[in-house]
């Protein structure tokens, strides 16, 4: 009888201290509950704190980076800039939405642009419309009394003194243009490393593969292809051009305008085959990179215990923050660009409607080759104007895409 008190009274105390120990352990979980979680989502819906921690983050990337090559060649540039501040500056009010484009700002500098082109043309265009007087009044006196070898030698004077002044004009257009490709190939090359580096830090190792190539073919390959085919094609059309007006026994209009195709149609190719490929792989290799990062969020909110939604909120801000620098910077050097190509485009335009015009005007008082002579020179000009926009559309494009693709989190 005492064994079977003793069974009956040990049983229920051992569900007793059973019981006790589940209470308990609800109890400390709600002690955690109460204690964690309220703090950590009153602080992650208090907006307050996620700007000021999003500005920190932003802030530290910002110190990271080095971007003194950047500021460097920026001081550097001799053209008029359409925004104010160095490039830090340019990207901190980017990023903060203190920079707004004006319209105004960029009028003002292309009508400064567009008045100084005209103003330095006007002499050269006063003396081509003088040459081509003096020619027709050397005619008209000579017509009675001298021999057409005569009219022709003064044709070819007249000619001549034309030729060189235009060739002095278009000489330092050459040299603009390829110092422009120069200087636009060497911003690829100092932002394409920095714009790597952050779709990189991002997660976008597929894009960033893809990309990093693409680069090196538009800053090194397409830039070179331009000097070293383009501008020769240019050239060939030029003197080709002039040989082909010196004397009505020698044309030479067939082989300049394949000269000019075949410059136009390798631009054309090399532009079409870049762009398809980048916009291609670039999209295809985005959609990769966002797969695996938010296969590692859902890693992180799943299995993670208790705190793993608020450990993927924060890995949200830290890629948030890391996006607005990339697309800061990659806006800072677009802005760059076309500071760059904005001066030696609209001075190779007013040349060119220049030329168009001075032809318009002496064609009914000069030769008739004058008059196609500055026309056809007018035309060739195109090829400058399509070289130097082409190779800023693609940096335009590549990014673009770099912008566009590569938002991991965001």
């Amino acid at each position: 009888m005492l064994i079977n008190a003793i069974k009956g009274y040990t049983k229920p105390k051992c569900k007793f201290v059973k019981s006790q120990a589940i209470i308990l352990v609800i109890f400390m979980m709600i002690i955690i509950a109460i204690t964690l979680i309220p703090s950590v989502s009153g602080e992650g819906q208090n907006l307050a704190d996620i700007e000021n921690q999003l500005t920190d983050n932003i802030a530290d990337r910002l110190d990271e980076l080095d971007l003194s090559e950047l500021e460097e060649f920026e001081k550097m540039l001799n053209q008029d800039k359409i925004y104010d501040g160095g490039v830090k500056q340019l990207v901190e009010d980017i990023i903060s939405g203190d920079f707004i484009g004006s319209p105004e700002k960029v009028f003002d500098l292309m009508l400064s642009i567009f008045g100084l082109s005209v103003k330095g043309m006007i002499p050269l265009l006063i003396t081509l419309v003088a040459i081509a007087i003096i020619f027709s009044i050397l005619k008209g006196l000579s017509s009675g009394f001298m021999s057409k070898s005569t009219t022709e030698l003064i044709y070819f004077v007249c000619y001549s003194a034309m030729i060189v002044l235009l060739m002095t004009s278009i000489a330092g257009l050459v040299k603009s243009t390829v110092d422009t490709i120069q200087t636009m190939s060497k911003l690829m090359d100092i932002v394409f490393p920095v714009l790597i580096t952050l779709v990189t830090s991002l997660g976008g190792v597929v894009t960033a593969g893809i990309y990093q190539p693409m680069m090196a073919i538009l800053s090194v390959g397409c830039s070179g292809i331009i000097n070293a085919f383009i501008m020769p094609c240019f050239i060939a059309t030029m003197v080709l051009s002039i040989v082909g007006y010196i004397s009505n026994n020698v044309r030479l209009e067939k082989l300049t305008k394949f000269f000019k195709s075949a410059g136009g149609v390798v631009l054309g190719c090399v532009f079409s085959l870049f762009m398809t490929f980048v916009t291609i792989q670039g999209i295809t290799g985005a959609v990769a990179d966002n797969i695996s990062v938010k296969s590692a969020k859902f890693a992180i909110s799943s299995y993670v215990p208790i705190l793993g939604g608020y450990l993927s909120d924060g890995f949200d801000l830290v890629l948030a923050s890391v996006v607005l620098v990339k697309n800061s910077i990659g806006m800072c050097s677009v802005l760059i660009m076309i500071s760059i190509v904005l001066a030696p485009v609209i001075n190779i335009a007013i040349f060119l409607l220049g030329l168009r015009l001075i032809s318009g005007i002496i064609e009914p008082i000069g030769d008739k080759r004058m008059s196609e002579i500055l026309y056809a020179i007018s035309e060739n000009l195109t090829l400058l104007i399509a070289a130097i926009l082409g190779m800023a559309f693609m940096f335009f494009l590549m990014v673009g895409l770099v912008i566009m693709t590569c938002n991991m989190g965001v």
